[in-house]
């Protein structure tokens, strides 16, 4: 968990907020404020917060009400959200979890237990973050797979049209002009997925993890390769 992430603090009492920042503050943490749903908003569209310490009972615009217009908009549907309040019912709880709150403290609190909260919900979120990126590079090495195996079934296929011709040739003797043929026009097959591989080594710079897969210009040189394969069928 990144000690300088920012942290934005929502509460209408000045006393609140300047607490919670001098307390968050000195644990290195960046610490931003608003005083009523409105600030809130506009503050989180602002700095980005990592994370946000929400007061639900506020002037304007409520916690509860800040909560859902962050999990309706996807910039910042997952951004880390714990509420502070002073209701102790249960079903004010089950409200801001169900808007979609991570966590919920209430008041009055120890600031060793909001420390030790924003700490967890920040190495979760990191957590998840890792979780993720290696997925998306796992999906895009077994992309990556998936299209050199394509482009090795048809050089594949264009060395077997050659060899069982040749074959057939050597066997028989008849016919060089059709062996001829289909030796041109499968090693001009077999150039246009060579042109295709080298095409895509030079976009993918060898970085293979970072480019290959879903990349949707790969997928334009996929599309060109079809294209051409088909070009040449028809003229044979």
């Amino acid at each position: 968990m990144p000690e300088s992430a920012k942290v934005l603090v929502v509460d209408d009492l000045e006393i609140n907020v300047e607490f919670l920042r001098d307390e968050l503050t000195a644990r290195g943490y960046t610490v931003f404020s608003a005083f009523d749903g409105e600030q809130a908003l506009q503050q989180v569209v602002e700095v980005r917060p990592d994370l946000l310490l929400l007061d639900i009972s506020m002037p304007k615009v409520d916690g509860i009400s800040v909560l859902k217009a962050l999990r309706a908009d996807e910039d910042f549907r997952d951004l880390p959200v714990i509420l502070l309040t002073a209701r102790r019912e249960s079903g004010d709880k089950v409200e801001g979890l169900d808007a979609g709150a991570d966590d919920y403290i209430t008041k009055p609190f120890h600031v060793d237990e909001v420390i030790a909260r924003i700490r967890s919900l920040l190495r979760l979120r990191e957590i998840q973050a890792e979780v993720m990126e290696k997925e998306k590079r796992l999906a895009k090495v077994e992309a990556l797979k998936q299209t050199l195996a394509t482009l090795s079934h048809h050089i594949n296929n264009a060395t077997q049209a050659i060899l069982g011709t040749a074959q057939l040739n050597e066997l028989t003797g008849e016919n060089p002009d059709r062996l001829i043929a289909v030796c041109l026009h499968q090693t001009a097959r077999i150039k246009a997925v060579l042109d295709c591989l080298d095409r895509m080594a030079q976009h993918m710079d060898f970085r293979t993890t970072e480019y290959a897969g879903q990349d949707n210009r790969i997928l334009d040189i996929e599309e060109d390769l079809r294209q051409r394969l088909a070009e040449l069928d028809k003229k044979q």
